[in-house]
């Protein structure tokens, strides 16, 4: 299974250039190698906790060692 992420953003609350630029760094904050290797290898979670089965649809994930 592949995961891909989608951010929504509503132009009525978005509609100056703080919230812009906000938005802008979580997008890519959370399209980062750094976050899908966290997500995808469970690291949010307890130690022990096995990858889980979504992979990130991105080419650099897959470049990693």
């Amino acid at each position: 299974m592949v995961f891909a992420d989608t951010l929504a953003v509503n132009s009525s609350r978005c509609n100056n250039q703080d919230s812009q630029a906000n938005a802008v760094k979580f997008i890519d904050y959370m399209s980062s190698v750094d976050t899908k290797l966290w997500i995808a290898f469970s690291e949010d979670l307890d130690s022990g906790t096995p990858p889980r089965r979504a992979l990130p649809a991105i080419k650099a994930f897959y470049d990693q060692p």
